[in-house]
């Protein structure tokens, strides 16, 4: 099993904070 894993990252302006996610996908299962 191989997991892959994403960060995304989203600011706005200097007034607001910096939003964070992590996911991961399983790459041997399609949908």
């Amino acid at each position: 099993m191989s997991m892959d894993y994403w960060l995304g990252l989203m600011s706005g302006t200097s007034m607001d904070a910096v939003d964070a996610v992590l996911v991961s996908f399983d790459t041997n299962s399609l949908a």
